[in-house]
């Protein structure tokens, strides 16, 4: 291996660096995203869609399930959730 080689592939690997630093950058002011906020939701949620076809009864778990992880969603949001209007007394 020459030396030109060798400078050239350590380039390359400081370029790719620089470039994902800079992604990671732009991802924590929220211009692109990069990372997945959230974490993973599992494959069961995506089965239970599944099961809903073989047993209607379990639709009430699965809007149950999707209704908890909008609220989870909106809490990191900080988006109002309703809750607020419901427990004022009315004037």
């Amino acid at each position: 291996m020459t030396i030109g080689a060798v400078l050239w592939i350590t380039g390359v690997v400081a370029f790719t660096i620089a470039v994902w630093r800079l992604a990671l950058w732009a991802d924590d002011r929220g211009w692109i995203m990069v990372r997945k906020k959230h974490g993973r939701r599992g494959l069961g949620v995506g089965m239970m869609s599944i099961a809903q076809i073989y047993s209607p009864s379990i639709e009430h778990v699965v809007d149950e399930v999707w209704s908890v992880q909008t609220r989870a969603d909106q809490d990191e949001e900080g988006e109002p959730d309703g809750r607020a209007e419901m427990t004022e007394k009315p004037a």
